[in-house]
């Protein structure tokens, strides 16, 4: 038989079927490749096609999820149904794997409703809703995912530490849920584990309830969240499509969002009106790219400040599109707010300088490269600082990691050694750090729970949640002490649960260093900011008092 003879062709008919809806799913690419791997087909949603017989592989890809390949003898006319391919997000959207109805469910109901009362939320401010959840289907019983989480205000007051009262919860399904009227303004969700903090930045505007999804391996991975905006009172819809194309954007493109397609990028910056947090994606893409239109660049400016007053990533968006105009990034702070005054219609002084991260990373590097020309722009001993010095660079979120006020080991062993001496009646100096719960207090399960408590009562400044079940009797003291330390979090009642930490990373301190000493006269501290993509103050504070950081 040779290609042109009609009895050695044979009819293949692919449909994807969206397995949430069961209906054809246009946004998923069927393709079918030959047995040499070369492509000879591809369509989106349906495909029909006429082949020779032989040997085939189909794939499918949906938003950037590819599923597995199936390959398939194709001897007679063959229709076939494809199931869409699921893609991975902490968002449990009707196209997500491991979501279940339970999750869909907690998202609505609770992105309408509270789980606590916040003291003095007012009844027409936004939401904040908050739900981490375990990912996988197994049993969750064992895994706490928020033990570590707290939300706090910009001025490092705690919201909420995620206790049982404040939120609702199922330990088996592995999910917690917080939700609660706030007063706008910029928040932190952070999670301090062994004695670092990494932390999520999380605008809250007046007209915009915001929702946050965090998926638990182990640890909340915060730079691996999703998040949605929506009008105040709307709720979240986990079969928005628009909001799913935009999450899958985000976490496969990261910060390289000059990536997005045309066609999400329109939608996105026209729709900007009914989700402003879509409509700042696609600006980002928008003044990333190398698309240029003035007058639609201060259009969306324009409307994005009037839709979320004082958000940093607005700002942050300004500086890029000035970048793109021959005068470039304004010499001055008094420069910046004249243009700003031009653009948004109203003056930006009283932020200035910033001091609060914006919620894209693109936006923290932008600032950051705006402060090499601009070095008043981000005000000192603010958290902008303390994120524009962080080496932590995943996903598309300004996630940024710094030491937390954290006990030492010292006074961990100390109060650890004390509750089991106390317990086993040994003395202090007599028990170590490899010593078996088990050899110091017998087998008595009892005693657990109460070595517990003296535990966290000796931790005055700090609240502890150890579970007495995970403590066995062949757990040793190392192993306690860990426990402890993973557990401790700073009281409710202290007035400041994290601070900006201004200390300059030690790679940057030495990078510094060693350019001085090989460059001399020669060595350029704007150069070096641009290429560390660090603020150019924080090159000069190295330069100025070396000894001091």
């Amino acid at each position: 038989m040779t290609p042109s003879d009609d009895s050695a062709l044979v009819r293949l008919g692919l449909r994807a079927r969206n397995t949430h809806t069961g209906d054809t799913d246009h946004d998923t690419r069927i393709s079918v490749y030959d047995g040499h791997g070369m492509l000879v087909a591809r369509e989106a949603g349906l495909l029909s096609v006429t082949l020779a017989r032989g040997l085939y592989t189909l794939r499918t890809e949906r938003l950037g999820e590819m599923g597995e390949d199936r390959v398939i003898l194709l001897d007679r006319d063959l229709e076939m149904t494809l199931s869409s391919p699921r893609r991975h997000s902490a968002m449990p959207s009707a196209d997500t794997a491991h979501t279940h109805e339970f999750l869909q469910a907690v998202s609505m109901r609770y992105s309408r409703e509270s789980s606590c009362e916040v003291p003095g939320a007012l009844d027409d401010d936004p939401r904040l809703m908050v739900l981490v959840r375990a990912t996988g289907d197994q049993d969750h019983s064992d895994s706490f995912p928020a033990g570590t989480l707290s939300l706090i205000r910009e001025d490092g007051s705690v919201v909420t530490r995620f206790e049982p009262e404040n939120t609702q919860r199922n330990q088996r399904e592995g999910w917690v849920v917080f939700s609660a009227r706030l007063h706008p303004g910029n928040y932190i969700l952070t999670d301090i584990h062994e004695g670092r903090a990494v932390s999520l930045p999380v605008l809250l505007n007046g007209g915009w309830d915001t929702f946050v999804f965090v998926p638990f391996e182990g640890v909340p991975q915060l730079a691996a969240s999703s998040i949605d905006m929506r009008r105040r009172g709307e709720g979240y819809d986990p079969g928005d499509r628009f909001t799913q194309e935009i999450d899958a954007a985000l976490q496969g493109l990261g910060s390289r969002l000059n990536l997005l397609s045309d066609v999400l990028l329109k939608e996105a910056i026209f729709g900007k009106f009914r989700h402003p947090f879509h409509g700042m994606v696609g600006a980002y893409a928008h003044l990333l790219g190398g698309r240029r239109s003035e007058r639609l660049e201060r259009d969306i400016l324009r409307n994005l400040w009037h839709l979320l007053e004082g958000s940093t990533d607005v700002i942050a968006l300004l500086l890029l599109a000035l970048e793109r105009e021959p005068d470039g990034i304004p010499d001055s702070l008094g420069e910046l707010d004249a243009v700003a005054g031009e653009i948004f219609g109203m003056s930006i002084t009283d932020q200035l300088p910033l001091g609060f991260p914006p919620m894209l990373r693109s936006g923290l590097d932008s600032l950051i490269h705006a402060s090499v020309k601009l070095p008043e722009l981000i005000a000192p001993n603010s958290w902008l600082e303390t994120a524009a010095n962080a080496s932590y660079s995943e996903g598309a979120w300004a996630v940024w990691e710094q030491v937390a006020a954290m006990p030492s080991q010292q006074k961990l062993y100390s109060v650890v050694k004390r509750a089991l001496a106390g317990a086993g009646r040994r003395a202090v100096h007599t028990i170590y750090a490899d010593d078996r719960i088990n050899s110091i207090v017998g087998t008595d399960r009892g005693l657990i729970s109460g070595i517990v408590a003296d535990i966290a009562r000796d931790l005055k400044d700090y609240v502890v949640h150890v579970d007495p079940s995970i403590i066995q009797g062949d757990t040793n003291v190392r192993e306690l002490v860990l426990s402890v330390a993973r557990a401790a979090q700073p009281r409710q009642d202290s007035p400041h649960n994290l601070c900006p930490d201004n200390r300059i990373p030690d790679w940057l301190v030495t990078l510094v260093r060693e350019r001085c000493r090989r460059e001399g006269k020669h060595f350029d501290p704007r150069k070096l900011a641009r290429m560390a993509g660090v603020p150019l103050k924080s090159v000069e504070r190295v330069m100025t008092r070396p000894s001091a950081d």
